[in-house]
């Protein structure tokens, strides 16, 4: 189904509201307000941070980690690293097995040239979620780019088990075990 959307002038009145009912205390009247003022457009910063604090107060940890999240992605694409890794610091105090927001936290630290953090963050993320094949992807390129190309067989191999029709797995697996010298592997790839 197709949903009428809203003007401009709607949302900033939902978001309005929001925040007025956030201040008189009645979260989740404010929590429903200020989601429904994000449903048609992208959200801000400040309104997801609006909603990470009402949903604190109505004791749900997981939505605020996800508002957490999705304001620290705005944050990346921005180019405001610094206030990325506080919000997805924030979050994590959270849920420090957020998947999401480890992911984006290695991502930064890659960012920033500093592999042996993202590799940290994405062991946390894989250890948190094992059959999370994107992390898995992910922390077998951090281990390839730090050289441990034996470290990076078994998340390669792993994410390929959970996504065996991804191209671009095979040929990252096929080339890995070429590179370890296991020729027979290497074909049963492709």
């Amino acid at each position: 189904h197709s949903f009428p959307t809203r003007r401009s002038s709607d949302l900033d009145l939902l978001r309005h509201l929001g925040l007025l009912l956030m201040e008189a205390k009645e979260y989740e009247s404010a929590a429903k307000l200020l989601v429904e003022s994000t449903q048609d457009e992208k959200a801000d910063v400040p309104t997801l941070r609006a909603i990470a604090d009402c949903m604190v107060q109505l004791h749900h940890p997981d939505f605020a980690t996800s508002a957490l999240g999705w304001a620290a992605s705005i944050y990346r694409d921005e180019g405001e690293t610094e206030s990325a890794k506080k919000m997805l610091d924030e979050a994590l105090e959270l849920d420090a097995s957020n998947v999401i927001c480890l992911r984006l936290r290695a991502e930064l630290a890659r960012d920033e040239g500093d592999l042996e953090r993202a590799r940290e963050w994405l062991v946390r993320s894989v250890a948190s979620q094992p059959d999370d094949a994107d992390a898995l992807m992910a922390l077998a390129l951090v281990d390839h780019d730090l050289g441990r190309l034996s470290d990076a067989l078994p998340s390669a191999t792993r994410a390929l088990e959970l996504k065996p029709d991804s191209p671009a797995l095979v040929v990252f697996c096929s080339r890995l075990f070429r590179a370890l010298s296991h020729d027979e592997e290497a074909l049963r790839c492709v």
